[in-house]
């Protein structure tokens, strides 16, 4: 409420400020925004939305980006539930990113066949830029991690292969790398009580050098992106019947 007029005898209904809602009382929204919600709420009934240009699935509470492509879209908006993005003409795919033939390309205009090698497409992550035939594309990690990762355009093989990102190394990975250099010795203890044979459970300590170097002492090269599955370079594992020490990156 608001007090107007000559003398301040008027009173005048005033609505509750950004975040907050009800009425006559004003109370907070309490809309989370790290899922993806409004911070604001609807003013009569409290009930949180998402953000612009954002969907929710059915069942779910979180609303996710509808990230649609600007190039393949007519607009940055989708449908609220499904996440579909408007494609253009020829153009397929949620966020409109991709064309049914795998020599064409997405463009203002629709779908466009390239005749001299890999058009630009996205996988992996990542956009891989248009690429003659026989020639391999190079681009930066993605999510964050560090390293290249690499693509072959093969016209004999149909054009893109699969993308190579086993030089891709997350930030994880390098911390635990870290901790395995100064504590060496500690997690050797831990990967022998383990995950060793009770007939290999007396090895000296003194052998961990030799241990590390060995075919046995490698990098896993699994980790998954998005809906796709992509070779990464992963945590410490052992093999030959050896139980994994940690997951996926």
């Amino acid at each position: 409420m608001g007090d107007t007029g000559e003398y301040c005898d008027v009173e005048v209904d005033q609505p509750c400020p950004s975040s907050w809602w009800g009425y006559p009382v004003c109370g907070p929204c309490h809309c989370d925004v790290d899922k993806g919600y409004n911070a604001d709420c609807n003013k009569t009934t409290g009930e949180c939305y998402c953000k612009e240009n954002h969907y929710q699935p059915l069942d779910s509470d979180h609303c996710y980006d509808c990230e649609c492509y600007a190039t393949g879209s007519y607009s940055n908006q989708c449908d609220l539930i499904t996440g579909q993005c408007k494609c253009r003409n020829g153009v397929i795919g949620r966020r409109c990113d991709s064309c049914p033939n795998p020599y064409a390309e997405v463009t203002l205009r629709g779908c466009e066949v390239v005749y001299d090698g890999c058009p630009r497409s996205f996988s992996c992550g990542l956009w891989w830029e248009r690429t003659p035939f026989g020639k391999v594309a190079i681009e930066s990690c993605p999510n964050h991690s560090q390293g290249r990762a690499s693509r072959s355009c093969d016209e004999e093989l149909g054009g893109w292969q699969e993308p190579d990102l086993f030089n891709c190394t997350s930030d994880y990975f390098l911390d635990l790398r870290k901790v395995v250099r100064l504590y060496s010795e500690f997690i050797y203890r831990v990967i022998i009580k383990s995950s060793y044979s009770s007939s290999n459970q007396s090895g000296p300590l003194e052998d961990l050098p030799v241990f590390q170097s060995s075919p046995d002492y490698r990098t896993s090269n699994r980790a998954d992106v998005g809906n796709q599955t992509c070779s990464y370079a992963s945590l410490l594992y052992l093999e030959e019947g050896v139980e994994e020490v940690d997951g996926n990156v």
